[in-house]
């Protein structure tokens, strides 16, 4: 399976003139598929620069995408308030 990410990632697409410019970064970004899923199966292989690799493509694609990057805590339980005696 690995094998076939990596040779699809690497085939030419075809580009629409008002597409950003071909890249070989950018060609990572047609295929439908979840990178941090391919990065843990690279994982298991001991596919280590695989690993990470698709898991860094994974990240650019939620950054990209509006994914909350911030780390924040934003659990929905709260402490109790400092004002109350």
């Amino acid at each position: 399976m690995l094998n076939v990410v990596q040779y699809l990632r690497k085939q030419k697409r075809p580009q629409d003139s008002d597409e950003v410019p071909e890249t070989a970064w950018n060609n990572n970004f047609w295929l439908d598929i979840n990178y941090l899923e391919v990065a843990g199966a690279a994982q298991y292989c001991g596919a280590n620069f695989s690993t990470v690799l698709f898991a860094e493509i994974w990240w650019d694609i939620k950054q990209t995408s509006g994914y909350d990057t911030s780390f924040s805590n934003t659990s929905s339980t709260s402490s109790p308030s400092q004002d109350s005696p």
